[in-house]
């Protein structure tokens, strides 16, 4: 996905958060962009691995959809207001 798409699902004034440090752009349309740096850390996946496993970490889901219909995840993740995250399975 590219950086114009991207910004697309964004709302004005919201913020915009990638490990891609080529993503940084000025502030546009209120949107504030941030960078994160993510190491892996084997021991702590494990960790939420095992708490996801158990029910000790609870995620919303609000869609689950086979990755052949990826295209329409993406329209809903545009449109907004979703209640959790899209999964994809394949």
């Amino acid at each position: 996905m590219g950086l114009t798409t991207a910004l697309g699902c964004v709302r004005d004034g919201g913020a915009f958060v990638t490990t891609e440090t080529k993503a940084i752009f000025g502030p546009t349309r209120g949107i504030t962009p941030e960078v994160v740096a993510v190491r892996p850390n084997a021991e702590t996946l494990r960790e939420l691995a095992r708490r996801a496993a158990s029910g000790g970490l609870t995620i919303r889901v609000a869609e689950t959809l086979p990755v052949a219909d990826f295209r329409r995840g993406y329209e809903l993740l545009c449109r907004g207001g979703l209640p959790g995250r899209i999964v994809l399975t394949f």
